[in-house]
Order: structure tokens, then sequence, then C-alpha cells
């Protein structure tokens, strides 16, 4: 029998007893490992600990406005956090204000610490939490059980980088013609990689974006792009 601690994500997900797409579980349970494992700049210990402060973020009913940093505010964030203060003020303003980042702030993050890439795969963990807590949220069922962290360093690996055309980040060179909201994760290659596995699912698939005609269900490629258009609207969304 499979249990909470074996299949988190899949156990939460089917407890209201509705069908889910058997794609889109699966890729909600790549996003839930992906935020336990070592990264290239951040550790599994230090990546769940950035996905539990994104979450928080998310979820509360009082969140701290987006000038407010929760380092700067006692008991916003956890005591023992295995991570830099900004670290943590990055994760939670782009979990739930993410309309509001300029490029001044994210150069500001740079003054305090962080260098482009380790925000780049903050980024990253965000995208990889939120979805899966909005799918939750969605149908109306508590959100999986956190994974344990996987042990190991983070790897240093980085891909041959150039400076983003749609974004303020660097950008993997072998994607700096993707759209911006596809090359702005390429630099930190766990963060990219969970990008492939969810946007599909989600959404559609990469290689499907030219053709006007695809389908998912009763829904046509103008409905889809209504959805997204209009969720993108609502979160102000740059995109």
């Amino acid at each position: 029998m499979t249990t909470a601690a074996d299949d988190p994500v899949g156990t939460a997900l089917t407890s209201a007893g509705l069908a889910v797409r058997a794609d889109l579980l699966d890729a909600y349970r790549t996003s839930w490992r992906n935020i336990a494992s070592p990264g290239s700049w951040w550790g599994g210990d230090q990546r769940l600990a950035l996905a539990r402060v994104s979450a928080e973020a998310y979820t509360t009913e009082e969140p701290l406005p987006p000038w407010v940093a929760p380092s700067t505010v006692e008991g916003s964030l956890p005591d023992d956090l295995p991570l830099p203060d900004v670290a943590a003020d990055v994760a939670y303003r782009v979990a739930r204000h993410a309309g509001t980042i300029t490029e001044r702030w994210y150069h500001d993050t740079q003054d305090r610490g962080l260098t482009p890439l380790q925000y780049v795969e903050i980024v990253g963990v965000v995208a990889a939490v939120v979805p899966v807590l909005a799918f939750c949220r969605g149908i109306g069922v508590d959100p999986p059980a956190w994974p344990a962290p996987a042990a190991g360093e983070p790897s240093g690996d980085q891909p041959e980088l150039v400076a983003g055309t749609a974004s303020w980040v660097p950008v993997d060179a072998a994607f700096a013609g993707f759209p911006g909201v596809a090359q702005a994760l390429t630099a930190v290659p766990i963060a990219f990689a969970n990008l492939l596995a969810t946007h599909g699912p989600q959404y559609m698939p990469f290689d499907a974006m030219g053709d006007m005609s695809w389908t998912r269900g009763s829904l046509d490629r103008r409905q889809i792009e209504y959805v997204a258009a209009r969720l993108s609207v609502l979160r102000e969304c740059f995109y």
C-alpha cells in the first residue's frame, strides 16, 4: 500500500477523490523531489528551506508587504534556516509578490551577497513549489508532506553563459533565443530541467508552441491562451 511518505504528492492530490491527469501528477512528483535535491548552488537542506519559506509566503493570509524583508521582522522566518537572510527574503518576495520585483531590487540582492546564479536557483525552487500548492488549493486538499532533503553538496555546474535577451539574469548560451519566460532558468540545470518537466503538463509542450491548432482535452489553443493571459494579468506577470 502506498503511503504519504512513499508518495506525498500522489497521496495529497488524489485525496479529494478527483481524477488527476497522470502527466500532471508525475510532473508535480518531479517538482516535489526537485526541491529537496542538491542543486548547483544550494544543498538539498537549503533548497527545502527555501521551499518552506516560499510556501509560507504563498499561503499566509496576512503576508508582509513587498517592501518589507521578512528577515527584518522578528518571527517571520524560522530561527534555524540554513540560509543567508537575503536568500530567504528573495524566496518570500518571489513567491508572494513577484509582480513587484524590479531590476534595481534584483541588483540589490547582489549587493547583499547573493550571486546571480544563486538568485536564479531560488526562483527555480519557488517555481517548483508554488504550482503544486496552487493546484492543491484549487481542488481543496492539503499540500503534500515535505520530502526529506537529499544528501550531497551543490554541484557548482553551470553552462556557458550570456546576458539574457529578455531577462535580467544570465542565461545558457545554447538557449539565448528562447522566449524570455523559458530562457530565464537555463543558467541553473536543475531549475531548467524542472521547467522542461512541468511546462508541457501544466501548459503545453515546447514543441507545440507554434501549432495554433493544438488542443488538450476540451480546450482548444485559443481557449488555453485566453486562460493563460487572464491568469498572467491577475498574477501581474511581466510576460
